[in-house]
């Protein structure tokens, strides 16, 4: 039976033969004629401008460097032009060949500076057209689509051994090869720093081909989806491949990106850079790899041990201690390796393009019982298996903190049911990388931080991503400050998903380059809050605090809006789906259509408001409700009639306060006994009973005459570097937050901020520092 590789091999041999046929013709120096001239007199069998007459298949063996005048003529014959370690070069004007129904083989030869505002910077190869290149180098070429080579129609045959791809670049699709079709066939070759500038496919931009990779390695190549591949159909296959330091800008798949066709990928190593997935959207066959974040091998191997890049083509060398020693499937094991070397070297073959005869491997430790960070506690409880020094997960498990956590990698997706008990304790992404993604698993999060979680640009989530039937409970927790385009927290990927939401906060998270839900982003499934804030959170489209598409469902109850922006909705947009809201205060919230609420009205969802306050001090701001009218508008209390509420109410609210934070009602405020006792829960946001006298109160807390045990403010002090105010009314000036009043700020005053804490920034008014309350000022700048 043959192997996967013999298979490999022998299409490689097929393709070879093509070019074998009728190759005695003499030798030609590149020089006695221009090489435009041999490819016409190749094509012809004639002598065209001093060139020797063609024959069956020419030979042109280059002894000096060319530099193209002009654009070259189709290749119709068959060609075979020795480099001789010389360089053709396109200066930056022309393509170098086309190849069209002609046979065309490059032997030790430097292609570069190709150019074409189309198809195939150096090589375009279409009608039945093959090439063969051997021992030679791509460098810097550029085209529109296919930075170096474009293969376009489905009977072209190339393969490639022994060569170098390197500085290539496209402005779309594929920044070396664009493969609508054909069959393509790489050995023992090298991809170092090509670029799909503002489309998918860094290296290779496959729709309808096949394409077969062995022995190769991939460096520091990048696309907006796909740093190595991006497939939309046909088959791609990878054995014994090192991919390192590949990204995508985008979409996903720093190394392969999967939108339709199939892609094998077998005994190698992925360790890419980005905090995208190496391998988005799935692998069809994944055998024997090693991959550092787990989406391309069963298990994520954090460091590969890798030596520095070298030669030419260039290869990752294995180090001493490297998990890749010895380590593939036999059964997909080539007879040498990327640079020549047999396989195997030791007891099995090395996954990777590259097998060692220098690194040893691993000893057995002598040293005390390795670490269990949370990346390995993770690992463990997904497979039920041991990983580094964490004993294998049990159904169910707890992870219980112990310290604060500053990630320094992407965490493996939750697959199976964890709890993460906090006990106080922050995780931080550092502003590099998304902290959970809850993938088909169950998390529940107890008192923790959730801080500066962040995504590549145009990615969802920054804290946590909920998809593929997956569930979040959060309990007691803050997302403080992180970033995304859609749910600058959380993003609900997908239906069937759900996310609970109990007792917690939501301060400063931001959702960037035109994005949607500055906190939470809902894409389907449901999405439940209770007894919760959402403050300061920003979007730069739609939604400040939450942001919903067309499906699913959001049910929120005794909670807290207060300064959220958006262009719409500033601090909810419905896109669709089904919102209830019940007991909520939204207070100083700001939109340029929907200071509060926006309905959109080409997909207008259900918003159903009940017992709530929507209120602004400001008399700039837009209507509190704008798009579609609300479906139930029940026992509210609204300082303008945009809601359906008689306008001109104003709540008396007190000075926002707590963690979650809220707004006292003061004495006298037409909220107290006012709310729909059909709505009213039994508790308020900081579980106060309702009612308290008469009857529930409007808003998300209840009045007491005695004074509630009010939560402690979180009096947490965030020092400020680039951060001014401009106060929107005369602000008292107090020598500390809620202190003692010294003086007044005036209206219109814009001054630099140097600390902020809930509800309070500290400023220099006047050659004196005090505080002026966070209510009522604009902000620019960097502000917490």
């Amino acid at each position: 039976m043959q192997t996967m590789c013999q298979r490999q091999n022998l299409a490689l041999l097929l393709i070879l033969a093509l070019f074998s046929l009728a190759a005695a013709a003499a030798q030609v120096s590149a020089s006695s004629c221009s090489l435009a001239d041999h490819i016409r007199s190749a094509n012809t069998n004639t002598s065209i401008g001093g060139c020797p007459k063609g024959t069956s298949h020419d030979i042109i063996a280059l002894t000096e460097d060319v530099t193209l005048s002009e654009s070259l003529p189709p290749i119709t014959g068959t060609i075979t032009i020795e480099g001789n370690g010389h360089t053709i070069s396109g200066d930056n004007q022309f393509r170098l060949f086309d190849v069209s129904g002609g046979r065309l083989t490059l032997s030790n030869l430097t292609l570069a500076e190709g150019y074409l505002n189309g198809n195939g910077g150096a090589i375009r190869l279409r009608n039945d057209g093959a090439l063969l290149v051997v021992n030679s180098t791509f460098k810097d070429n550029w085209a529109y689509r296919g930075g170096a080579i474009a293969m376009v129609s489905g009977d072209v045959a190339a393969a490639i051994t022994g060569s170098s791809f390197v500085g290539n670049q496209s402005e779309l699709e594929g920044g070396v090869f664009l493969l609508h079709g054909g069959t393509l066939t790489i050995t023992n070759s090298s991809f170092v720093d090509n670029d799909a500038d503002r489309a998918w496919g860094g290296v290779f931009h496959a729709q309808g081909s096949r394409l077969t990779v062995t022995n190769s390695t991939f460096k520091g190549n990048e696309g907006l989806a796909g740093g190595v591949l991006a497939i939309l159909s046909g088959r791609a296959s990878f054995t014994h491949v090192t991919m390192v330091e590949n990204k995508s800008d985008y979409l996903g798949g720093d190394a392969l990106f999967r939108n339709g066709g199939a892609i094998t990928l077998r005994n190698s190593l992925v360790s890419n850079r980005g905090p995208i997935a190496d391998c988005d959207r799935g692998l069809n066959v994944a055998e024997g790899n090693l991959s550092a974040d787990g989406t391309c091998s069963q298990l994520p191997i954090r460091d590969l041990k890798l030596g520095p890049l070298t030669g030419a083509p260039a290869y990752f060398p294995l180090r001493d201690g490297s998990p890749a020693l010895d380590a593939a499937v036999a059964d997909y094991c080539p007879a040498t390796d990327q640079i020549g070397t047999a396989r195997p070297q030791g007891g099995g073959c090395d996954v990777g393009a590259i097998e060692s005869t220098t690194a040893r491997l691993a000893p057995t430790p002598v040293v005390p019982p390795p670490p269990c960070p949370l990346f390995d506690q993770i690992v463990a409880a997904n497979t039920d298996a041991p990983s580094g020094g964490c004993d294998a997960g049990a159904g169910h498990d707890i992870i219980e903190l112990t310290e604060d956590i500053a990630l320094d990698a992407l965490l493996p997706r939750i697959t199976s049911e964890i709890t993460i008990e906090g006990n106080g304790h922050t995780i931080s992404g550092e502003a590099r990388f998304r902290i959970f993604n809850v993938d088909g698993g169950a998390l529940t999060i107890n008192n923790l931080t959730l801080a500066k979680g962040r995504v590549a640009a145009n990615a969802k989530g920054g804290a946590l991503v909920v998809q593929n039937g997956g569930r979040a409970i959060i309990n007691n927790a803050s997302f403080k400050f992180n970033v995304a385009k859609e749910g600058g927290a959380i993003w609900l990927a997908t239906p069937g998903t759900s996310v609970t939401v109990n007792s917690s906060s939501f301060i400063g998270n931001r959702a960037v380059n035109l994005g949607a839900g500055g906190a939470i982003d809902l894409n389907g499934g449901r999405l439940v809050v209770n007894r919760s804030s959402f403050v300061d959170n920003r979007a730069e489209s739609i939604g400040g605090a939450i942001a919903t598409w067309s499906t699913g469902e959001v049910v929120v109850t005794n909670s807290t809006f207060r300064r959220n922006q958006a262009d719409k909705g500033g601090a909810i947009f419905s896109g669709g789906a089904p919102i209830t809201l019940t007991h909520v205060t939204m207070a100083n919230n700001f939109a340029t259509d929907g200071v509060a609420l926006h309905s959109d009205e080409s997909n207008p969802g259900r918003i159903s408001l009940r017992n709530s306050i929507v209120y602004s001090t400001s008399p700039r701001q837009s209507a509190h409700c704008a798009g579609k009218p609300l479906a139930q508008n029940v026992g509210n209390l609204s300082s303008d009639d945009s809601c359906g509420v008689a306008a001109g109410a104003d709540p008396l609210l007190g000075e926002l306060t707590g963690e979650p934070a809220w707004q006292p009602l003061m004495l006298g405020s037409p909220a107290i006994d006012a709310a729909d006792a059909r709505f009213c829960p039994e508790t308020d946001q900081i579980g106060t009973a309702r009612p308290q006298d008469g009857g529930c109160d409007i808003g998300a807390v209840e009045w007491n005459a005695e004074g509630p045990a009010q939560p402690e403010g979180d009096s947490t002090e965030l020092r400020l570097k680039d951060c001014s105010v401009t106060t929107t009314h005369a602000l008292n000036f107090r020598d500390g937050p809620a202190g003692a009043i010294m003086g007044l700020v005036a209206e219109g005053a814009t001054l630099g901020a140097s600390a902020h804490t809930a509800g309070w920034f500290q400023v220099e008014y006047r050659g004196e520092t005090g505080w002026i309350s966070a209510d009522y000022v604009k902000t620019d700048g960097e502000c917490g």
